[in-house]
């Protein structure tokens, strides 16, 4: 059996299966229900003084308690408190205005960065807390603590002790074990002349990208290098087929071998070795 009903809303004329248990409104629809409740909500207002200027003005029901009783913007950003309320601050002791809302224990940023470093220090650190282990720093004799982890690797106190002692007995020079002779900022004689011929003949291209660019900025890399033949033998050593011109990018990857120069001289070098 079908009911007529006239919807709250929109008054239109509707058919329904059966009629609504409840005594309230009917709607059509769902968007009709929304719609009415969003007017409901709208006309149940309340009559209040405001705090600012006495005035009596009319307010939702349901936004009493949640704003400040202000009757427009004017009226509150005349009358309100920004900072209601002052503490002191747990690390300088100094007083500081606080907002009612606000949690903040410190004045400032600085004052807050000295608390997150107590709180995170010793024990309470991360990864720092449990048992921990007696060791001798090898530098400065003086003993410190670290994780049971650590142990094993735990040789210096601090940065510093670790630089002064490697920088005593770590070898250096010829001394090191993977000294190759070092860079000789001198070509000989002839390098001038066989620099000049060598971008002369690549058109001052790189022979690896192909970028054109200014003399300045394209250099001439040995392609057995120079300490190989040492500087008695410096003739040998700048032939135009043993240079080759490369950008500052190239230059630099083949520097440090992830660029192989496949040449014929490169090539018998390697054979000979």
């Amino acid at each position: 059996m079908t009911v007529h009903l006239t919807c709250n809303n929109c008054g239109a004329t509707f058919q329904r299966l059966r009629q609504p248990t409840h005594a309230g409104y009917v709607y059509c629809s769902r968007k009709c229900a929304n719609r009415f409740s969003v007017k409901l909500r709208r006309s149940d207002t309340v009559d209040i003084v405001c705090d600012g200027c006495g005035k009596i003005f009319q307010r939702l029901r349901h936004l009493i308690g949640y704003k400040n009783n202000y009757c427009s913007h004017s009226c509150y950003s005349l009358n309100k408190v920004k900072y209601p309320l002052t503490k002191l601050c747990i690390i300088c002791g100094s007083c500081f205005p606080r907002n009612i809302h606000s949690k903040r224990d410190t004045c400032s940023g600085i004052c807050t960065g000295k608390l997150r470093s107590l709180s995170r220090k010793g024990k309470t650190r991360p990864r720092k807390g449990g048992p921990t282990v007696s060791k001798i720093c090898e530098n400065c004799n003086s003993s410190f603590l670290v994780h049971p982890c650590r142990s094993h690797i735990a040789r210096f106190c601090n940065d510093i002790c670790r630089l002064k002692w490697f920088s005593h007995h770590q070898p250096t020079g010829e001394l090191h074990p993977y000294w190759t002779g070092g860079k000789s900022g001198y070509y000989g004689p002839t390098w001038k002349s066989a620099r000049k011929s060598a971008l002369e003949r690549d058109s001052f291209r790189c022979r690896i990208c192909e970028k054109q660019s200014q003399t300045k900025r394209v250099s001439i890399h040995h392609i057995i290098p120079f300490k190989k033949f040492g500087l008695h033998r410096h003739s040998e050593a700048n032939q135009l087929s043993n240079l080759i011109s490369l950008c500052q990018s190239c230059h630099m990857k083949v520097e440090r071998g992830s660029i192989h120069i496949l040449t014929p001289i490169w090539t018998s070098y390697l054979v000979s070795l």
